[in-house]
């Protein structure tokens, strides 16, 4: 039977649909990346420019001296790395670049080295003794290793210098490797100063100086990683 007009229909449960589930997504709170960029430490090989962007046409940000520690991540594009530099973030040419490698964390060894002949420690200081034997130890691949000498410069006729001998470019990167290492452990080593292509580190001025023309490969110290204790 019809509603009176103007009366309200009632609806029984009856005439209701059948109800549906109402299937839809869970709100959850917005994701947030946890991947964080991880720096470890490395060195670098010559003068370095720090990009703003991996592009060689990007603006340069800072210059790093060759030897320089440094904060770098595993993030790479177009050959390049990403690293940090006071507190700001550039790219450099992974090229530039050498890990930390185990040679760069280990200590000062004692054990003999049989690199040279009989009596080439006789004339050296304890101190120069010691590094002589500990990076021999640490880099078999150095070519040769000089010492004492009757006509050399006061440090090396003192027995207060070594020069490890290397190949020019070819071998940079060892000899910065070997340059880092003694840096690493100066303190220990006492050292005075350390030379190695046309650069010069001291512990007074903790930083690679470009030094003057010395004429030749030799005297500019590219073929050769040059050491000098007090």
């Amino acid at each position: 039977m019809a509603a009176p007009p103007g009366s309200i229909p009632q609806v029984t449960a009856a005439a209701l649909p059948a109800p549906r589930a109402i299937v839809g997504e869970v709100l959850s709170a917005p994701e947030v990346d946890t991947e964080t960029t991880v720096f470890t430490r490395a060195y670098t090989i010559g003068p370095t420019q720090v990009l703003a962007k991996p592009d060689a046409k990007s603006k340069s940000i800072a210059t790093v001296e060759p030897g320089q520690k440094l904060s770098v991540s595993t993030e790479t594009s177009s050959g390049y790395r990403l690293v940090q530099v006071d507190d700001q973030e550039g790219w450099v040419d992974a090229d530039s670049l050498t890990e930390e490698t185990p040679e760069l964390a280990a200590g000062i060894y004692e054990a003999p080295c049989n690199r040279n002949k009989a009596g080439f420690e006789d004339k050296l200081k304890p101190m120069t003794i010691k590094i002589y034997r500990s990076v021999c130890q640490l880099f078999p691949d150095i070519n040769s290793i000089g010492g004492w000498r009757a006509g050399g410069r006061a440090y090396h006729k003192n027995g207060r210098a070594l020069d490890f001998m290397l190949t020019p470019k070819k071998e940079s990167a060892l000899g910065w490797k070997i340059a880092a290492y003694l840096v690493e452990h100066y303190k220990e080593f006492d050292i005075d100063h350390i030379i190695f292509e046309q650069k010069i580190w001291t512990p007074y001025s903790q930083s690679w100086r470009k030094m003057a023309d010395r004429g030749s490969i030799t005297a500019n110290h590219y073929n050769h990683v040059h050491v000098a204790v007090h």
